[in-house]
């Protein structure tokens, strides 16, 4: 019996990891996932986003832009290091993602500027924005507004 049970235990293990490496090997196209707006303090005029994004295809793709009905403008931005001095630049040309790569956007790196809000964004808020591809179109996807102290958590969590 503990034969069976183990040898039971394998395959459904085995068959599972299977699953997995299909789907993602399968995947088409662009992917984003994680999509969050930091809390902007009260009186704001911004927020910065974060996500990952994923190109399933052979050709590279660029992000061109973002727009949202919750904010004047959004932007595409990096940081730089100009001579020891860390410089936020909007980047007018988009940003790459490369084909069977990704990208991430983080704190400290390339970012989204979601600039004059048309509401207070409040911890739990969902804010729907559109990202524009060069090649695979538009992607639709709800940023959930988060603290920093909350992402940097989940982080953790994700990697353990």
């Amino acid at each position: 019996m503990k034969k069976i049970l183990s040898l039971f235990v394998v395959v459904i293990t085995l068959s599972s990891c299977g699953e997995t490496e299909m789907q993602h090997a399968g995947e088409k196209g662009i992917k984003v996932t994680s999509p969050w707006l930091r809390e902007p303090p009260p009186g704001s005029q911004s927020a910065a986003g974060y996500l990952f994004i994923q190109n399933f295809e052979k050709k590279d793709d660029r992000l061109l832009g973002v727009t949202s009905s919750a904010a004047e403008r959004v932007e595409i931005h990096e940081i730089q290091d100009e001579g020891g001095m860390l410089r936020m630049r909007e980047m007018e040309n988009g940003l790459s993602v490369p084909a069977h790569d990704s990208v991430t956007l983080e704190p400290g790196g390339y970012h989204l500027m979601f600039i004059e809000p048309k509401r207070t964004l409040v911890l739990g808020d969902t804010v729907p924005m559109v990202l524009s591809f060069e090649q695979f179109g538009e992607y639709k996807v709800d940023f959930q507004v988060k603290s920093s102290v909350q992402s940097n958590q989940e982080k953790l969590h994700m990697h353990h």
